[in-house]
């Protein structure tokens, strides 16, 4: 085991033993002993220590239990981490922790292995990123996906950012590389165009009443003020006058906008599991990761449709069998026929 910073506390339930009671208990370690206390904040409780080179703390293999299918993806809840501390007396104590990502960091610091994604999926650090369209039923509209190859297939994890705040369920499938049928790009770029009409121009009757209003206001109370009666006449004469000035406007032509509506997308066509094929789209920056993912062939679909003909074939064969058994055909028949077959090896 590595040695551990004796600040770096993980929380777990405890099914005891005679030597390490029943309870909660928060676990570290310094360079010589594992440290047990009831609390990490209440120093006056009970603390225990163990030697590191005569007591072991392992983990134990994850219990995975399959909630259910979405299409593609099955659903599976974070399970606990579970462990066993072995005494030097050969006790062995059982510690269960919340599969949390801090707590991952700190058990792996004791040395301890675990799966990239909540000890389930083996993910690679470097993935593809694929933004699902319409998931034709078998994946999530809308979905961000994380993909990367494993031998015969493309593995997928739908990105949640909810399994760290509550919901705790990984989303994750595969598809089978031989059931891939086409990959190719669809749709087009559309432009579409908006008509905008023209306004009038001339006289605003609003907003010549308001201008008008303010002027005749500030000019008649100058003018009373200056000229008395005759002032205050002009005054508002001239405000008048002034808001039909400023209230004018040029009309504008009747004019067209052009929007661009990117409707291009990436469409795989696979077989599905339960019968038929499905058109899944992808948002059209998947067609390059695609093409790291999957080669020239694959993309055709050339993969699944050898495997598909040697699966014809040997159930051609099995058929001609089965005739020959029956009486159906000669040694020499049966024989002339399997030689045709065979040749399209």
């Amino acid at each position: 085991m590595k040695s551990v910073a004796v600040n770096e506390w993980v929380y777990f339930e405890v099914s005891g033993t005679e030597a390490l009671p029943q309870g909660s208990w928060s676990v570290s370690a310094d360079d010589e002993n594992w440290l047990f206390r009831r609390t990490a904040e209440q120093e006056s409780e009970t603390k225990l220590c163990f030697p590191r080179a005569t007591c072991r703390l392992e983990k134990l293999e994850p219990e995975h239990v399959c909630l259910g299918e979405k299409g593609l993806l099955e659903q599976f809840e974070v399970p606990p981490v579970r462990m066993q501390f072995t005494l030097p007396q050969g006790e062995r104590a059982s510690l269960t922790a919340s599969c949390t990502p801090e707590n991952i960091r700190k058990l792996s610091a004791w040395g301890i292995k675990f799966l990239p994604v909540y000890d389930l999926l083996d993910k690679p650090e470097k993935t593809e990123m694929l933004v699902c369209a319409q998931g034709a039923g078998l994946l999530p509209d809308g979905a961000r996906l994380d993909v990367w190859r494993e031998q015969d297939r493309l593995v997928l994890l739908k990105r949640d950012n909810g399994i760290y705040t509550g919901k705790r369920i990984i989303q994750c499938g595969a598809i089978a590389v031989k059931a891939i049928r086409s990959v190719r790009q669809t749709g087009e770029v559309k432009r579409v165009a908006h008509q905008f009409p023209g306004t009038p121009g001339g006289i605003q009757p609003g907003k010549a009443v308001l201008i008008g209003a303010l002027l005749a206001i500030v000019l008649g109370f100058v003018g009373a003020v200056l000229l008395s009666g005759i002032g205050l006449i002009g005054g508002i004469a001239a405000g008048i006058i002034g808001g039909i000035y400023f209230s004018q406007e040029e009309g504008t032509p009747a004019h067209t906008e052009y929007e661009e509506i990117d409707e291009r997308r990436v469409s795989m066509d696979l077989n599905r599991p339960d019968g038929g094929v499905a058109s899944i789209l992808f948002q059209k920056e998947a067609w390059e990761p695609l093409h790291r993912l999957l080669s020239s062939a694959e993309l055709q679909g050339s993969a699944g449709s050898k495997d598909q003909e040697g699966e014809d074939l040997l159930a051609q064969l099995e058929r001609l069998s089965a005739l020959y058994e029956k009486g159906h055909l000669t040694p020499s028949e049966f024989e002339q026929a399997k030689a045709r077959l065979l040749a399209q090896i």
